[in-house]
């Protein structure tokens, strides 16, 4: 079955698809400038959009924040469960979406059953995080990993796109530095961080700010590389695609930035994270199955076999939480 005739079979048509690559590349974009490039009027758009939502194609729209600016650090925990049933599980995962600091949850299947990711400024409060938490859950944890999130690449939903789309373009977080922020650009950053589509004058109203501010302070903070994008999360199962990680274990480095650019480029690629303490290269697929994530697979070992000592990939059932700030 051709992708046209699959996404028409599951509720949508090649103009929801466009308004959802345009929303996956800047969903802060107007109706009207969506409207435009996909050549519908504003208030069909809006109607569009209204529709995806409440169908569940889209679950949220988020921002993509780049703490590491503000002194931040990533620390990445990979667990399997043992001896664990479907309330505890539920449980532990809802502990962890209650912590602010936690910007991502998800569930996987195969080598490992939960990831997430820690934000910390400095190391004594992860610590006392790390060890409270295994303290309260240990019995049911059979192993765990945990890396240092060093970077994370993110690339749009380009399976999506129409093929006359331009090249892709992704957002890079991970970066160091120390910056300083205000009280009411914390709690702009707050709002948009759950709600990226909200409009300016519910911003305004919500934090006190005036709405020629509340545009400076957004504008001021891309500038400054602290928002580095709007996009959105969708409902992957209902769009028939599973998400893969596959980690592959190098040989050397020599070829990193070269596996970093094939994948940057590859349409299936979503995600490529960058860590200390676990795979020399990682990266996340969106697939419809095992034959397309084998594909990918083969193309990588085709032109870096000989740096690729050994790869392994499991699957992510879904995020939880994602929630930059």
């Amino acid at each position: 079955m051709d992708e046209t005739r699959y996404f028409k079979n599951i509720g949508l048509d090649a103009k929801d698809l466009k308004i959802m690559y345009e929303l996956d590349i800047n969903s802060r974009q107007s109706n009207s400038s969506i409207g435009k490039k996909v050549r519908l009027e504003k208030s069909v758009v809006a109607y569009r959009i209204k529709r995806l939502v409440e169908k569940g194609f889209i679950k949220k729209f988020y921002t993509i924040i780049d703490t590491g600016r503000l002194g931040y650090r990533g620390y990445r925990i990979y667990l399997k469960w043992q001896f664990i049933n479907e309330e505890k599980e539920r449980e532990i995962i809802r502990y962890l979406i209650e912590r602010p600091f936690t910007w991502w949850v998800g569930t996987a299947i195969g080598e490992w059953s939960l990831g997430f990711v820690v934000w910390a400024k400095d190391f004594e409060k992860f610590e006392h995080f790390w060890f409270d938490f295994f303290d309260k859950y240990q019995s049911y944890i059979q192993r765990k990993d945990l890396a240092i999130y060093s970077k994370l690449y993110s690339c749009p939903y380009s399976f999506l796109s129409p093929s006359s789309a331009p090249r892709r373009k992704f957002q890079i977080i991970g970066s160091y530095g120390n910056e300083k922020i205000s009280r009411k650009e914390r709690k702009v950053l707050s709002i948009l961080a759950e709600n990226a589509r909200m409009p300016i004058v519910e911003i305004s109203q919500k934090t006190r700010v005036s709405i020629s501010g509340v545009k400076y302070m957004i504008k001021k903070l891309k500038d400054r590389g602290i928002i580095g994008g709007f996009r959105i999360q969708f409902d992957n199962d209902m769009l028939g695609f599973s998400q893969y990680k596959i980690n592959f274990y190098l040989n050397d480095l020599q070829m990193y930035k070269n596996m970093l650019e094939f994948a940057l480029a590859h349409p299936n690629v979503i995600y490529v994270p960058k860590s200390i303490g676990f795979a020399e290269f990682e990266a996340e697929i969106m697939a419809r199955n095992v034959q397309e994530l084998e594909k990918f697979i083969k193309l990588m070992l085709n032109r870096f076999s000989s740096h690729i000592r050994h790869y392994e990939y499991f699957v992510f059932k879904g995020a939880h939480k994602i929630r930059y700030w």
